[in-house]
């Protein structure tokens, strides 16, 4: 009942955890007060945090005490007590603060809201997501800590080994994925025909795709039309083998324009052949396709976080077939910036981009992070960065 969006999370989740006496497991913990001011209890802290990370992730719930049986031993089940005079924000900054300086590597993606509407004060939840950057270990001491169903406990050797070489092979697992995905989006293995023209292709991933998958109920997204093609007037929805595929009707016999792949894991594959246009007299990408990117980006994101994606996402932008293009739009209105004649050409088939992360928080600002990204690909034409940003 907490595996949904964060955000979604509400005082009946909370009751119902209590009402129906759900034990502590290896995704969920309960502890009666926040973390105290002491080595002591922040040490202890960050053990739990630790260990949710290295495992499969879940949440800690401050304000639910064990409860106790007649003999006083505990029995796993909750019971509330609250957290009252809670200020909130000073306790986010807090608990960051705490794990940024005795956890080692940094967790990503950890969130701690309130939950209002208790006679006694709220109750405080913090999700810790499953990391893929683990094993992480408390830096007084050096502990590794990883969770079962009991509780907490120290990694062996073995385990440890095993964590690091998973870590090590993911960047090789996000440029397999990429790689394969261009491949048959250049073979025309795609579900929507767009022709043999450039194509701009942007994936949004999480890394969850890329070790122990979850798979994701698509139908609230299929019925609510949440899903959105590249440049879309009237596009079409419908379900397949993939997952959910959204795409723009098909105007000539070449087929449509884009299309929006949401696969069952929660990645998302946007594809457009509108931006990248072969004319009478030039080829040319046009410089509004970074404000297209960005919108299918939130599209992309918006529709991750409805179906409760943990953070963080990779972000990879490529654009495919683009020798001898120039970056259109840009020249008229900034002239003195303009590449000489002749050398405003991009001068390779295909821009593979760098990978873009999204860590902490699905509301980020979007141009910010992909302005890296946008300044190479205006590098390649010559320019000396994105003309649609400002100094």
């Amino acid at each position: 009942m907490l595996d949904g969006p964060f955000d979604a999370i509400t005082k009946d989740d909370i009751e119902a955890l209590i009402a129906d006496e759900v034990v502590e497991t290896k995704r969920l913990d309960y502890k009666e007060t926040l973390p105290g001011d002491t080595d002591k209890e922040k040490n202890r802290f960050v053990e739990d945090v630790c260990s949710f990370a290295n495992a499969a992730g879940g949440h800690i719930i401050f304000g639910l005490r064990d409860k106790r049986d007649a003999e006083n031993q505990k029995t796993g089940t909750p019971e509330y007590v609250g957290v009252p005079g809670v200020n909130i924000d000073r306790e986010k900054l807090r608990i960051e603060h705490i794990i940024l300086n005795k956890v080692e590597p940094r967790i990503p993606g950890i969130q701690v809201r309130q939950i209002d509407g208790f006679e006694n004060g709220p109750v405080v939840v913090m999700r810790i997501p499953r990391s893929y950057n683990s094993p992480h270990m408390t830096r007084d001491g050096g502990r590794f800590r990883s969770r079962t169903e009991s509780g907490n406990y120290a990694m062996d050797v073995q385990e440890i080994r095993s964590a690091f070489v998973s870590s090590e092979t993911l960047p090789e697992r996000v440029r397999q994925f990429r790689a394969d995905r261009l491949a048959r989006i250049v073979a025309g293995e795609i579900p929507v025909r767009l022709g043999d023209g450039p194509k701009m292709i942007l994936h949004v991933a999480p890394l969850s795709a890329f070790g122990r998958k979850e798979t994701y109920e698509l139908c609230e997204i299929y019925q609510g039309r949440r899903l959105c093609p590249i440049g879309a007037g009237e596009f079409d929805t419908r379900h397949n083998f993939d997952g959910l595929l959204a795409y723009c009707r098909q105007r000539d016999e070449v087929g449509g324009n884009s299309y929006i792949q949401l696969f069952r894991d929660g990645t998302v594959e946007a594809v457009d052949a509108n931006h990248i246009r072969k004319g009478a007299h030039e080829k040319g990408v046009s410089c509004a396709y970074e404000e297209d990117a960005l919108d299918a980006l939130e599209n992309a994101l918006r529709v991750q976080q409805d179906l409760g994606v943990e953070l963080p996402v990779v972000v990879m932008l490529s654009l495919l077939g683009v020798r001898g293009y120039r970056i259109v739009g840009w020249d008229q209105k900034y002239p003195r910036h303009a590449p000489f004649p002749g050398h405003g050409l991009i001068d390779r088939d295909d821009l593979i981009l760098d990978v873009v992360f999204i860590e902490h928080e699905y509301k980020c600002d979007r141009r910010q992070i992909m302005r890296p990204v946008f300044d190479a690909v205006a590098n390649a034409a010559g320019w000396p960065g994105s003309m649609n940003y400002d100094p």
